[in-house]
């Protein structure tokens, strides 16, 4: 039987439309890795209703105090929990699982993100901001609007020597191509992708990379649905 970790709620804020992120208190004891997952249990125990479990990528860096989880609303019965809690409500995790594999790199490091596949990518950033990272970083992150942008203002704050923040609102501009990158990246040969977010948006982004030639080994890719 797999291990569980006691969690109770701190708070609860909108982050984006229709997206939220929960604050929880972290026990001593979890320890987790940047880009791993657990499985967030919010079951009302007390009113024996449905368990409500859901794998969740971990939003906040090992070295905060705190657990931090962000999604999109739904109304499924464990989003529809997630908005019942209150401050002070209970909660468990797992273990943490899952490798990323995120690595500094001599490569200019190059993030292509969808929606809420930024959720990773806040404790990934994070860590380059503490080791006052020297390479170069470019985030490009696609939502159909700035209102649907997670995270928007916070991720315009990094205090990373060479950070570059490219956001892409498919609503009203071109989704993110080839001549985009070349505009951006120094070199787009010489980079280290990572690719997050939803099934067509990797599929498309692996399409570009591919057709231009990116050598396979020098991307990575992890799949939110």
């Amino acid at each position: 039987m797999k291990k569980t970790y006691d969690l109770n709620l701190i708070e609860r804020n909108n982050v984006a439309e229709n997206t939220i992120e929960l604050i929880f208190t972290k026990p001593n004891d979890y320890d987790f890795k940047i880009g791993q997952y657990t499985f967030l249990d919010v079951s009302n125990k007390t009113e024996n209703k449905n368990i409500t479990t859901r794998a969740l990528s971990i939003a906040s860096h090992p070295d905060e105090n705190i657990l931090r989880f962000v999604m999109r609303i739904s109304d499924s019965d464990f989003k529809t929990r997630c908005l019942e809690m209150k401050k002070g409500d209970s909660a468990t995790v797992t273990q943490a699982n899952g490798n990323f594999n995120f690595k500094f790199s001599d490569k200019e490091i190059v993030f292509l993100i969808s929606g809420i596949g930024i959720t990773p990518i806040i404790p990934m950033l994070m860590e380059l901001e503490k080791n006052n990272y020297q390479g170069k970083v470019s985030l490009f992150y696609s939502n159909r609007t700035l209102a649907k942008t997670t995270y928007h203002e916070k991720l315009q704050d990094f205090n990373i020597k060479n950070y570059n923040y490219n956001p892409v609102f498919t609503g009203i501009q071109s989704r993110i191509n080839i001549d985009l990158l070349k505009e951006k990246l120094d070199d787009i040969y010489d980079a280290y992708y990572y690719i997050i977010g939803t099934s067509e948006f990797i599929k498309t982004m692996k399409t570009l990379l591919e057709e231009n030639h990116i050598n396979k080994d020098h991307y990575l890719v992890d799949n939110f649905g």
